[in-house]
């Protein structure tokens, strides 16, 4: 006897038939099932692609929040009836140092520039971490963009996993590592042969001091090398106007301060002389009246005594024994003589005043070294 049906007979079902399903309908079940795994996986890589970036543009606004945090307001009572408005404190923002790539000569300029930023807004970079974060922020190109990179990735390892470990404990660190990385691994040598090839050229003397101290300290030399090493750099005229002072300079200081103390007055008189003759020519060419040049006639007597063709030149004179007919160098009498004047330095040549120099240096026992 069938069984009976009540309702609607095609959402009935028949519990003692089995379902079964066709090849083709097996084949779209699993390519439905491999589809929505496809969709759930790229789902999942598509939300931590978003919190990656979501994470990178966090880390970018908290290190533009720390540069560029206001300075707070703070407002002064002022006693009395009338209120006064309430002044606002204000520093003078340092602004930060370039961009560091990976130059050994950059490297300490570029700690020292972030230093003093740091000494200019304490309140900003209280924490290692935000000194760390401008000074990674700050280095671009070269080796130091992918150095700064890979310790950023490491700090946001630690971030995500604070069992790794960190790449910096703190600032201090940090320096120890950039400093190994990127500084100059013998500075003394280097400063040494700066300042050993060193010369004025055609700088001022304030010029050549100026580079000649940024050099001085790290070369770990004493006064008298340095002294040394200032004058053979020094321009010839300059080292011969000090030479012929009353008093020769025994100290850098002294040697330094006397030489820009002389270059600088010679510059004004030679400004000066300069500007006076421009203004007398200048003067003269306006006021000068075109005056028809007469015709040149001789006035010589034709039986006059040529007297310049019969005139020699002044006799040689020994700056040694003040004798004529020789030069000190050939003077018979040199080695009993005394020592040449100061005043008369300038009027030496080039073989005499060298050879001034050379018995003044070996009289105050200075060697080269």
């Amino acid at each position: 006897m069938p069984r009976p049906t009540y309702g609607n007979p095609s959402v009935m079902e028949d519990d003692s038939t089995p379902m079964r399903m066709t090849p083709d309908e097996l084949v779209t079940v699993m390519l439905n099932a491999q589809r929505e795994t496809a969709r759930q996986i790229a789902t999942i890589q598509r939300d931590q692609a978003q919190q990656q970036q979501q994470f990178t543009q966090m880390l970018q606004t908290l290190t533009s929040a720390i540069q560029n945090q206001p300075v707070p307001v703070v407002a002064a009572p002022t006693p009395g009836p009338t209120p006064q408005p309430a002044p606002v404190l204000t520093s003078s923002k340092i602004p930060l140092p370039d961009a560091y790539d990976r130059t050994r000569q950059g490297a300490e300029p570029f700690l020292s520039g972030l230093h003093l930023v740091f000494h200019s807004v304490p309140t900003q970079y209280t924490m290692d971490d935000s000194k760390v974060a401008l000074a990674l922020s700050l280095m671009k190109g070269g080796t130091a963009g992918p150095w700064a990179s890979s310790a950023i990735e490491e700090i946001r390892n630690h971030h995500r996993n604070p069992t790794t470990p960190t790449p910096f404990a703190d600032w201090a660190q940090f320096e120890t590592k950039f400093a190994t990385m990127f500084s100059d691994p013998d500075p003394a040598a280097t400063a040494l042969r700066r300042v050993e090839s060193m010369r004025q050229g055609t700088r001022t003397v304030d010029e050549y001091v100026t580079e000649f101290r940024t050099w001085q300290h790290r070369s770990q030399l004493n006064d008298q090398a340095l002294s040394n090493y200032f004058c053979a750099g020094l321009n010839t005229e300059v080292l011969k106007a000090i030479l012929g002072f009353q008093t020769v300079p025994d100290t850098l200081q002294t040697w330094q301060d006397q030489a820009m103390t002389y270059d600088r007055r010679m510059r004004m008189f030679r400004d000066k002389n300069h500007t006076t003759t421009a203004w007398r020519a200048r003067h003269t060419h306006t006021h000068q009246a075109h005056v028809p040049l007469a015709p040149a006639t001789s006035s010589r007597d034709p039986n006059a005594m040529d007297i310049d063709s019969t005139c020699t030149r002044r006799p040689v004179v020994c700056y040694n024994c003040r004798a004529e007919g020789h030069f000190a160098r050939n003077c018979p009498t040199r080695a009993d003589a005394p020592r040449v004047s100061r005043q008369n330095i300038r009027e030496m040549t080039n073989d005499d005043f060298l050879q001034v120099i050379a018995e003044e240096l070996k009289s105050r026992d200075i060697t080269g070294g």
